[in-house]
This record gives C-alpha cells, structure tokens and sequence, in this order.
C-alpha cells in the first residue's frame, strides 16, 4: 500500500493536464523525454544518450555520475524506486473477483457512476487494489467454492461499509482468520472510530504470523498523535527494509522541510547529489520532478554566473543557446567538467567561434564511459558541421565499435546515420538503412514519448533512416529502388515496406510488369495478399489486369512512397499516399544525406518521376481506372463497383487538378449507366 504524496500533487494535478486529440501517432529514433535504456541500467551507469528534453530524473542520474559522489548498491536501488516500487505486487481487481464469489452486489454498494463495490469519497483504490491482492492469493490457496472465501467478501463489504464483520467462523483456516482480524480493524478505521482502529492495527502489527503486520504497523502510525509513541513507532518502522519507504514518506508528508516548491526543488537537488541518501533517493528523484512539472526553475531569471550544482546544469541543459552550459564550463573544475563539458556540446553548434576549441577539449578529457555516447554522438554532429570529414569517419568507426554499443540504440541510430552521411556508394547507402525504433510520440502531446519495449538481446531492425526515406521518396529512381530491394546489404526485415512501396510505385509510373514481378515477394509476407495479387498477376487482358490492380490498392490502401516504419501508417492512410512529408536527417547527425552515388542521368530521372507521381493523386487515378474499364467493359458486374469505389474514395483521397472533373464524369457515368445496382446505390454522394 502506497502513502499518498505531499501537497505537490495537487500543483501537478493542476499543470499536467493535456488538450483533447485526436493525436497522431509517431515513431522515434531517439525518445525526447525518456531514454530507451531500461532504468536499472541508468541507475546503475550504464547510461546511453543523454538528450536535453529527458525527463529531469534522468539529467539527474547523469549529472551525479559525471560528477557527484559514487552511487552505491544502497543508493542505486532507492533511485530505482522511482520506477519501480519496492516489494509492489499487483493482483486482480476486486470487483471482479468479488463477482466470481458472490455474483450479486449488495445495491448500497454500487455508486452512481460506476460499478464497483467502493464508497465514493471513503474507499481509497489503493484500499481496493489491496483487497483484490489479497482475495486472488485466498482463492488460489483455498479455491473459489471454500466456504471460507464466501465469508471473506462477506465480511470484505461490511468492513469497507464501516460495519463490524463477525469473529471468524469454527474451522476457519489461519490465514482467513488473520485477514478477518484486519478486516475488523478496517471497519473501525472507516466507521471512524480512529482510537479503536489503532490499537487494533497494533495489535495486528506485533502478530509476528499475520501477512498484514507490516501493514497494520503503518496504520496505526498514521493514526498516531505527534509525540512519543509517534517518534517511536516512526523510529521503528524506518528500520523495517519492507516499510522504511512509507514511513519516510508519511514523515515528509507530515513535516515538509521546505516552505514552498521552490524549497523542494533546491532541497531535492542538494539531497540527490549527496552521499548515503540510500532508500530515500526515488522520493527526492520524484519531488524533483514533481516541482518541474508544476512549472518551477528557482534559476530561471538568474542572471550572470550560473549555479554550478545540479539545477543550474539542468536549466543550462533546457535554455536557450549554449551560452549559459560555456559559462558553467568556464566556471567549472575538476569532475564538473565532465558534465559541464557535455551541456556545452549538447547545446553549442558547429558555427559558433568556440566551437572548435570545445572539440579539441572533448578529445583531451578523460570521460567515463557512462558520458562517452553523448561525447560521441556530439562530436560528430560538430565535426560534419564543421566540414572535418576524415576526424568525423575516425570517430564514428571508433564509436559504433565499441563493446556494448548495439544495446545503445538511440545511440547507434544517430552514429549510423552520421556514418551513411559519409558513405560514398550506393551499396554502403543500402546496408546502413536500418534503424532500430525506440518511442512511439503523440503529436501535439512533445515531451510525452512512450519508450518501445526493451528488447532482451540485439536491437532489431524495424525503420528506416528518415534521411533514406528522403532519399528514395525524392531523389532515387525507381531502378535504384529495385537495385536496393535485390541488393545482399539489403536488411531483410526491411525488404516489405520497400517492396510494397515499389508496388505502388511502379504501377503509376506505368510498369505494371516491374509491379507484379515482386508478387511472391509480397505473398510470402503478407498471405492473405496472395488472391488479389495472383490475379492481377494471371490476367491476360491489359484493361482488365490495369483495373484489377487498381482495386486491389482501393482495398489495401497501400501508398507509393517508403515510409520510416509501418507503425507511421497514418502519415499517408489519412489521404491516401498524398505528397509525403520530407522527414530530414535527425538533427542530432550534424549535416544533411546527400545521395553522391547517383549519376547526372539518375538525378534526371528521378525528377521527372516524382514530377509524375504529383499528378498521379489517388482520387484521379481510381477514377480514371474506374471509367477506362466500364467503357472498354460496361456489362462486366465490376465496372459499376469499380466507378463507387472511386466516388466514395473522394470522401479521403488526395486530389490533384484533374481530380474533381474526373469524379464528377466517375459519379454521373455511374447513375447514369447502372442506376439501380447496390454500387450506385453506395455512392449517392459526392465530396
């Protein structure tokens, strides 16, 4: 059971709201508030790329690394306690289970708004999830039909109505007759009657064999009036490792040594940089993060020079410009150079007067291997913004061979495309095309990045590089594309995307051949694909094989253009391949991708393709199929479902400038010539 937070709660609750979507969804090499390293491993040192928009835990446990005291074992699992709870279990709820036993609720029981078995305003869910915990370890015990079940929810529902359960039945078995003396001291606590409650919790907390002491000995501290017992049992509890937690907490809660936010965060920040705060280190991580949410930055307005400490490391990291991170560089010494020195990098560019002096630092010093990602990455950024093209090779080559790196994967996807920057032909473009993703993001909600599973082994394969995608979707002629999808460098899990979009794509450019060759590529990873494309493949007559296709990409919606990941679907579905967005290099690579490899010839080509593809709009290509087919086939049953399709895709479809002639020569044609078949019928409108 967890203690509830101090008054910073409220202040969040107040700042943390989020306007209503819909929100797009998208997918990200490099989280912006949370990095993809599993949070046992930034605790422990083990950290990768360290991004100014993290979340301030994070920047904490970097800056305390890079220059604080030493994190022991005892400090490293308080940090993680942030995360994750201590000792936390979850169980099902106990609602549900409460059906299982007695399906029919006692109606005083059920709100207004909800049906649950808890008193609004008297119930905490904390309470009810410790119930639900502790009723499925019962039933998995003692099984659903024990009678000893039916008389634990029985007694369940008087407790959290404020009424006094029975003693425990003859026969009960221990462990229900221990929950039955909990249960009873619970229905005292929300009958109000608190001097009873306590000593009932106490004299749970001194019964060595009950599953509740520890619990019932929190309670009862609650419930305790300031002064020597109080400080007793406090002093008590904090020796506990399964309670210390809660009862430090409840001590906090009870005597804030701060005045106001502001307090709290120069406290937090003092407290997280010193030695031994062991336990206690999760809650000052949180109070930290609690402050910055509610909108504090006790140095915000602070002017000249600036603190050296955690915060003024943290507002150097979130400011604007690097001038604040050089002013704490210049005022550093010792350790806090690592970090300072890190801020300066993060934040400075490659134009910048004192640029090439910070590099020529960077190379000199020593750092730890927890900073070495981020002094990586950026002095490559610097070093291609700078035009140091040879010094830049050096060091990603050094970097991406480091041991361990593959488990960095917001790290590695920025050092490969730094090094794709480099490459110089077209087979090293094709292997270093792969990125790994590692947050999904919801437009419009920045900062609330959602990290990907972390993966148990070697990251995989699952996007491409959005500068690649750039790349191909611009700059690459469809020959190059189908070298690409042939080619051994090629990353097989990126094969399908590739191979689907060159479907696409060679279908409006005219080269149904070239299309329907890639076939049983496509089958062998889609199956259900397999009927459509086969018979698009199979027919003979040009006309029929043309429509054919068309309606096979009316009910696939797939699109012409590569997309960095099939989790972007929405950035083309919502118009139906539309002009795709140009994605750009990450900014955290230092030059944009320029295809050198290609050939004056390829650069033409590849022009006047995409000159072709932006007049080759959905809504005007259906149509035009649609209407091609019924005049070459007006008594074929497809030709009237072909001309609706093509009607109702207006409602979604990208349009060009022939588009609204088109539909309106699709939808007449349609009433006209099949006027009472269910096609027209589905299309009576137009948009």
């Amino acid at each position: 059971m967890r203690a509830l937070r101090p008054a910073l709660v409220a202040a969040l609750v107040a700042v943390s709201a989020q306007p209503c979507g819909p929100f797009l969804t998208r997918t990200m090499l490099v989280p912006s508030s949370s990095p993809d390293g599993a949070p046992s491993d930034w605790v422990a040192g083990r950290m990768g790329l360290v991004v100014p928009s993290y979340a301030s835990p994070y920047l904490a446990l970097a800056f305390r690394w890079w220059s604080g005291p030493v994190m022991d074992a005892e400090d490293q699992a308080g940090a993680l306690s942030f995360w994750e709870e201590p000792g936390s279990e979850s169980g099902e709820s106990y609602d549900i289970l409460r059906d299982k036993v007695l399906p029919t609720p006692p109606p005083e029981l059920l709100t207004s708004d909800a049906r649950n078995y808890q008193l609004r305003d008297k119930v905490s869910g904390e309470a009810m999830a410790y119930a639900g915990l502790v009723l499925g370890k019962r039933i998995k015990a003692f099984g659903l039909s024990h009678p000893g079940i039916k008389a634990w929810v029985v007694a369940q529902d008087l407790a959290f109505r404020g009424q006094l359960p029975a003693e425990p039945e003859a026969g009960l078995p221990e462990p229900l007759k221990k929950d039955r003396a909990y249960q009873r001291a619970a229905s005292l606590y929300y009958a109000a009657q608190l001097p009873e409650a306590r000593q009932a919790f106490l004299a749970i907390g001194r019964d060595e064999a009950s599953p509740h002491q520890g619990l019932a000995r929190y309670l009862a501290l609650r419930m305790a009036e300031p002064g020597e017992a109080f400080d007793r049992e406090m002093a008590s509890l904090q020796q506990d490792p399964r309670w210390r937690l809660e009862a430090y907490r409840l001590q906090e809660r009870l005597s804030p040594p701060w005045a106001d936010l502001s307090g709290c965060q120069r406290l937090s920040a003092q407290r997280i940089m010193s030695p031994g705060r062991g336990f206690r280190l999760g809650e000052d991580l949180r109070n930290l993060t609690f402050t910055y949410r509610a909108g504090v930055d006790v140095l915000q307005k602070a002017e000249g020079l600036q603190d050296l400490g955690l915060l003024g490391w943290i507002q150097a990291l979130r400011a604007e410009g690097p001038e604040r991170a050089i002013a704490g560089f210049d005022a550093c010494q010792g350790r806090a150079a690592t970090p300072w020195l890190a801020a300066v990098l993060m934040r400075i560019d490659a134009r910048h007067p004192r640029c090439g002096e910070f590099l020529e630092k960077a190379r000199l010093l020593k750092v730890p291997s927890s900073a070495y990602p981020t002094f990586a990455v950026h002095r490559v950024r610097l070093l291609l913004g700078q035009g140091r093209i040879q010094a830049a090779e050096a060091l990603v080559e050094e970097a991406l061979a480091r041991p361990g790196l593959e488990r960095l994967v917001s790290t590695r996807n920025v050092l490969l495309g730094q090094r794709m920057t480099l490459c110089r032909d077209f087979g090293a473009f094709v292997g270093l095309l792969g990125r790994t993703v590692t947050a999904t993001e919801d437009e419009g909600m920045e900062g609330a990045s959602s990290p990907v599973d972390p993966r148990a082994g070697l990251a995989g394969i699952d996007a491409f590089d959005p500068a690649a995608v750039d790349a191909f979707n611009f700059g690459l002629p469809l020959a190059l594309w189908q070298s690409a999808l042939n080619h051994p460098a090629m990353a097989r899990e990126l094969r399908p995307a590739l191979a689907q979009a060159l479907f696409v794509r060679s279908v409006l450019l005219g080269q149904e051949g070239a299309a329907l060759a890639l076939t049983d590529e496509l089958v062998r990873v889609e199956p259900k694909d397999a009927q459509g494309l086969q018979a698009c493949r199979g027919e003979q007559d040009v006309r029929r094989r043309r429509f054919l296709i068309s309606q096979f990409l009316w009910e696939r919606q797939w699109v012409p253009f590569l997309k960095q990941s099939t989790r972007d679907d929405y950035e083309y579905r919502t118009t139906w391949w539309g002009t795709p967005p140009r994605l750009g290099a990450n900014g955290l690579v230092g030059r944009p991708f320029e295809p050198g490899f290609l050939s004056p010839e390829q650069r033409r080509q590849a022009l006047q393709e995409t000159q072709v593809l932006a007049h080759q709009a959905p809504l005007s290509y259906f149509c035009r199929e649609a209407l091609a087919f019924a005049e070459a086939f007006p008594k074929d049953p497809q030709a009237a479902e072909g001309l609706s399709r093509a009607v109702r895709a207006s409602r979604a479809a990208y349009r060009d400038e022939a588009s609204q002639a088109l539909l309106l020569k699709a939808f007449r044609t349609l009433h006209r010539v099949y006027p009472d078949s269910e096609a027209a019928r589905r299309a009576k409108v137009y948009h």
